[in-house]
């Protein structure tokens, strides 16, 4: 690309880049001038927290600013696990920490679904996403986070065929949540013990 351009308009918990520039095209030439903008966010993971002895999934609810300002009458989401990966440390480690620190929770393993970027017309976020095979028999109903993050999570642990019935309902709208019950659903056989 051609950058004529590079303005930060916002750095806050996010920031903004907007460049004025020109891209290649596909038939060898350069797209005419164009301004594009990207929110620009750190790497971060996702778990899904996975109990094979139960067949159970933990989820997380709690409120989500971007949910709100759609105008979404339940800004409270259905997520997985979900947080930054801090400066030295892997994808991994994160997802380990982010597990205790907002379900109380730890996983006797994790397992790497994908890594992908979300929406990345606009948001240069790139998510790992895990499943973490873990005891949730007393994990239902906790309020977790960290305090000096302003976090208030509530954890939900449901069999599985009724957590995946959630995104037929509509229940679960985020996108790492689908993607994490689809890999369930088709992996969680794997997972189980022999019967």
């Amino acid at each position: 690309p051609e950058i004529a351009e590079t303005e930060h308009p916002y750095s806050g918990f996010f920031g903004v880049r907007e460049d004025r520039m020109a891209f290649p095209t596909f038939d060898g030439g350069l797209s005419a001038p164009v301004t594009r903008s990207t929110w620009l966010g750190s790497d971060a993971v996702t778990v899904l927290p996975y109990d094979p002895a139960r067949d159970g999934v933990l989820m997380i609810r709690q409120f989500r600013h971007g949910a709100f300002s759609r105008g979404d009458p339940n800004p409270w989401c259905l997520e997985p696990v979900a947080g930054r990966i801090d400066p030295g440390e892997s994808a991994e480690e994160a997802a380990a920490r982010e597990l205790v620190e907002e379900a109380g929770v730890r996983a006797t393993r994790l397992i790497r679904i994908a890594g992908y970027y979300p929406t990345p017309a606009a948001v240069s976020e790139h998510l790992t996403s895990y499943v973490a095979v873990a005891d949730l028999g007393a994990a239902d109903g906790r309020v977790g986070g960290m305090a000096g993050e302003a976090e208030d999570i509530m954890t939900h642990v449901l069999p599985f065929d009724e957590a995946f019935a959630l995104i037929e309902s509509g229940a679960a709208n985020t996108g790492p949540l689908i993607l994490s019950l689809n890999w369930l659903a088709l992996n969680r056989r794997s997972l189980r013990p022999a019967d």
